[in-house]
């Protein structure tokens, strides 16, 4: 957190707490259906890329700090693609820069980013959207005394559904399993993960929002762009704006395939056959802040300014 807080020195920190200053800060919620178990937290909620090479450096913890690049390499050398359907909810600033953005290019703002056709018969096509989990039903419930969890409880048709029919700010149907593979899925709250790694340029200690960093529409990210951002300390670069994709959002679901073949959409004639396999070579583990939990169904969302930390005066929170 010195990072995030902007206290490089123990001296700085030290004063804050003397002093008193205290911040509004967002916490995010990863509700996960199987396990029926509600988890708060703050820094990232991640799948893939970023979760593999965090979870998997606790068996290199002798080499010291240099334990997250040797397991980014391993990890880069062996590179796992997994397949889920996945739905986020704009946060409006992002809806508004979208639509602006799309009316700038003279075309129509679209609410679905996937390119290839969505919706199916299950029986036919397993990786449509009616196959996916809780899609017409809601997620069976999940008791909790903390705060309101305005998105776990809905089903993926009633995430999707435009809020009070505004088409502009509706949510985005980020992949199905045909429509593209997922290398990394990481939603943070803050701007770093770590001293040296920033997963936004935009977080703030209380912004209202999870920076959702993904791969690019329609395609797998490039080991080009991992490499990069292994060293820059960061996968949001400026200089590369298409290599991934960065989304402000309110809430983002992910429902879970498993470990699939290819770098692209699955053509129509395979998709059963590529569905069985990867669902049957599982899906590897979901990361909450570092902490490693069987990956499932689950509905991760932002808490504007659910607490108050001790901060520095000058901290833009």
């Amino acid at each position: 957190m010195d990072a995030n807080l902007d206290v490089w020195f123990a001296e700085y920190g030290t004063l804050a707490v003397i002093k008193g200053h205290t911040r509004s800060m967002d916490l995010f919620s990863a509700t996960l259906h199987r396990e029926k178990k509600v988890l708060f937290s703050q820094l990232n909620a991640s799948w893939g890329f970023v979760a593999d090479l965090d979870i998997e450096s606790d068996q290199f913890r002798w080499i010291g700090r240099s334990k997250t690049v040797v397991s980014a390499l391993r990890r880069w050398l062996f590179l796992r693609r997994y397949r889920a359907w996945v739905v986020a909810v704009p946060h409006p600033d992002e809806a508004a820069d979208a639509a602006a953005a799309a009316a700038a290019k003279g075309e129509q703002a679209a609410a679905n980013d996937v390119a290839v056709a969505v919706h199916g018969d299950p029986e036919a096509d397993p990786t449509c959207l009616e196959a996916c989990p809780y899609y017409a039903e809601a997620p069976p419930a999940v008791e909790h005394p903390g705060p309101h969890r305005q998105f776990a409880g809905l089903s993926m048709s009633d995430l999707l559904a435009p809020a009070g029919g505004d088409t502009a700010a509706a949510p985005m149907l980020l992949s199905t399993p045909s429509s593209q593979p997922i290398t990394l899925l990481d939603a943070s709250n803050m701007a770093y993960l770590g001293t040296d790694y920033r997963a936004s340029q935009r977080q703030r200690l209380r912004s209202g929002y999870l920076d959702v960093v993904a791969d690019p529409p329609g395609a797998a990210v490039s080991r080009s762009t991992l490499l990069r951002a292994l060293l820059s300390g960061g996968f949001v670069d400026p200089a590369h704006p298409t290599a991934s994709r960065s989304l402000r959002t309110r809430a983002v679901r992910i429902c879970p395939l498993g470990l699939g073949d290819g770098d692209g959409p699955w053509p129509p004639e395979r998709r059963g056959e590529l569905a069985a396999k990867a669902r049957a070579r599982g899906t590897s583990v979901f990361s909450v802040s570092g902490e490693p939990f069987e990956m499932q169904d689950v509905t991760v969302e932002v808490h504007d300014g659910l607490v108050r930390v001790l901060a520095p005066a000058w901290l833009d929170g």
